[in-house]
């Protein structure tokens, strides 16, 4: 994250728009890794060999944010 935290590469004008995305897609792997290491459970694509059954008690949202320190 450190690392295009600060931007890529510079680009052609017509072309600003895709640094951008690449470091948003970065930011939402991020967030996505942090909800599911923070889930007790197997749910959606997330499967987890230690626990692998869902349990719909734990049916709730996950709230994932933050950029240079990600929090659950």
């Amino acid at each position: 994250w450190t690392d295009i935290a600060a931007g890529l590469a510079p680009v052609p004008a017509r072309d600003a728009y895709k640094p951008r995305q690449a470091v948003a897609l970065v930011a939402a792997a991020r967030w996505i890794t942090a909800a599911s290491l923070a889930r007790a459970e197997t749910r959606g694509i997330h499967r987890r060999e230690d626990l692998p059954g869902t349990d719909h008690r734990l049916s709730h949202r996950i709230l994932v944010g933050g950029l240079d320190t990600v929090w659950t």
